[in-house]
């Protein structure tokens, strides 16, 4: 799995550290929409510098879509491998998508505050980003074990883990 979260870059005789947009997994199925809900996150944040509350609200609404979309298709993928993990995923992107849902519902009914643009800027993009690292990483590592695995689904049992040292 690659993680293509943090990239080094020189600033003089230092360096630093800065979070890229786009999270690697591996898998295409993955990467694809997560480099799209990655743009529509750009966007909401474009919005934003650009102090337009109606292309906020609508970058917003397109969010929430996608993540709608996004997670039912990542579930479906899940089922489709027999993933162990379903049920704790499923909650993890109940609590995003509800996140979400708020943000959208306060961007509905308020003028641009500093508040607004704090959510659209930072915690929607950084809880979408952690949900990517901590969560779907595992499904990805799954789905690639099992994409290699040609032997039929039902035959395939729990190999134990090798241990080292």
């Amino acid at each position: 799995m690659l993680v293509e979260a943090f990239t080094c870059a020189p600033a003089g005789p230092h360096y630093f550290y800065r979070l890229t947009a786009f999270v690697k997994m591996g898998l295409a199925p993955l990467d694809r929409p997560h480099r799209d809900l990655e743009r529509c996150i750009r966007d909401l944040a474009e919005a934003v510098r650009a102090r337009d509350i109606a292309l906020v609200r609508g970058r917003a609404c397109m969010l929430v879509e996608m993540l709608g979309e996004h997670f039912e298709a990542e579930e479906e993928m899940m089922r489709a491998t027999g993933w162990s993990q379903i049920a704790r995923h499923k909650e993890c992107h109940a609590r995003l998508l509800f996140q979400a849902r708020r943000f959208e519902r306060l961007v509905a009914v308020s003028p641009l505050t500093p508040d607004i643009a704090s959510w659209a800027m930072n915690r929607l993009p950084e809880l979408i980003r952690y949900h990517m690292i901590a969560t779907d990483f595992g499904f990805a590592r799954h789905a690639v074990r099992v994409s290699h695995d040609h032997r039929p689904r039902l035959a395939r049992r729990r190999e134990s883990p090798v241990r080292r040292g």
